[in-house]
């Protein structure tokens, strides 16, 4: 780069922004897009009119399609709401250290964008900041960094590599959805909170590390994620959304901890390849009902202990294709519509005698013969239904 060529995009173009002033510097409030048509290559001044450059405002250069390399003025601190959202083209922005904040969907649909470096100053990144960035393929969090934004990575289809700040105590709302070339990630050991849907449909996912003080996985959380073979859910954990791993197609087997109480509906549906679950036993103390759900379209499932004190079971079971051996506790009371219905391999469930509902419905489509006690509900029920049955215990 030759200096005139240099000259031509700083201060020879100080004309092209527009600026608002206040005490300790300007900001870049927008530019003159008709004369950024021809430029690839932009160096932003460190001073206009002799005040020095602070802050890149709110669509700042929005839609700006044929920039291509940004280069930021040392002395920047704030990276302004949709900044560059829609710069098509852009492929490099090179951000100084001193930025403390990047703001809400700053590169929204940056498309091209390929490289970013955040800067040690950094703070706090924005909801949406890097959304659609469809061809970023990494990056890394500094330390600086407490806080980021809902969304503000999700649909970075090509990222393959993130690394969080050790400093960030929630990891929020679709941070990562969608993400779908991302491999590994490690939730760092602050992190209290995995939001709703936060990497969902990250279809590459094969290892998650989660850190010893997550209380709360969010609904969705890890949901379609179809390459996770297994995961470690730390003791830590007390809530389980809804559908958190539902349609996880790899996953094979899952160990909840005891510190959990409460679970969402259909957290493993659709876990085509799990085949074994440990629940524990502290859910009979918060558990009215058996979840909503919670297995349903688990095909490989073959055997499940269900918890004393549950006492309903629900649309749990449905489409477990593969399920030969279930154990009911004596505290279930019903057993509700499509609970095993499609179960096509079950042959033979005991029920207690505590059962005192069972709808028309709970086994549908399933061959089970019921091991029932004399003169219990599950007998009458069976009787009135035409339903294969066994009489068990005393006569």
């Amino acid at each position: 780069m030759n200096d005139n060529y240099h000259d031509s995009k700083t201060d020879i173009m100080e004309e092209i922004y527009s600026i608002q002033k206040f005490r300790g510097g300007v900001e870049i409030t927008s530019v003159d897009k008709y004369s950024l048509d021809a430029i690839q290559e932009l160096i932003v001044p460190e001073t206009i009119d002799g005040m020095k450059v602070v802050s890149i405002g709110k669509k700042a250069f929005y839609g700006c399609s044929s920039l291509k390399t940004v280069v930021l003025p040392n002395g920047v601190k704030k990276i302004g709401d949709r900044a560059f959202s829609n710069c098509s083209s852009l492929t490099k922005i090179v951000i100084p250290e001193g930025v403390e904040r990047i703001w809400d969907k700053a590169f929204y649909e940056c498309s091209s964008l390929k490289n970013v470096v955040l800067p040690g100053t950094l703070m706090k990144i924005g909801k949406m900041a890097f959304s659609d960035c469809s061809q970023l393929t990494e990056i890394a969090m500094p330390e600086s960094v407490q806080a980021v934004g809902e969304e503000a990575f999700a649909c970075c289809r090509s990222l393959t590599k993130v690394v969080i700040s050790q400093q960030i105590k929630e990891i929020p709302h679709a941070a990562f959805y969608e993400c779908s070339a991302l491999k590994s990630v490690v939730v760092p050991p602050r992190v209290e909170r995995i939001g709703v849907q936060a990497f969902d449909k990250c279809s590459s996912l094969t290892n998650v590390v989660l850190g010893g003080t997550i209380k709360e996985i969010g609904a969705w959380a890890f949901h379609a994620c179809t390459s996770l073979t297994n995961v470690s859910i730390p003791e830590s954990v007390e809530i389980i959304g809804r559908n958190a791993f539902s349609a996880c197609d790899s996953l094979t087997s899952v160990v909840i901890p005891e510190s959990v109480n409460k679970l969402g509906d259909s957290i493993f549906s659709d876990c085509v390849s799990l085949t074994s679950v440990v629940i524990p036993q502290c859910v009979k103390d918060i558990w009215d009902y058996w979840i909503w759900g919670i297995f349903s379209g688990c095909s490989s499932l073959s055997s499940v202990v269900i918890p004393e004190g549950v006492k309903r079971i629900g649309y749990s079971f449905t489409n477990c294709s593969s399920l030969t051996n279930v154990v009911i506790p004596e505290s279930v009371e019903g057993i509700l519509a499509w609970a095993f219905a499609g179960c096509s391999a079950l042959t033979s469930l005991v029920i207690p005698k505590s059962v005192v509902e069972i709808d028309d419905e709970a086994f549908d489509d399933c061959p089970v013969k019921l091991r029932v006690y004399k003169a219990s509900y599950a007998e009458i029920w069976a009787q009135k239904h035409a339903r294969e049955y066994e009489l068990i215990g005393e006569e």
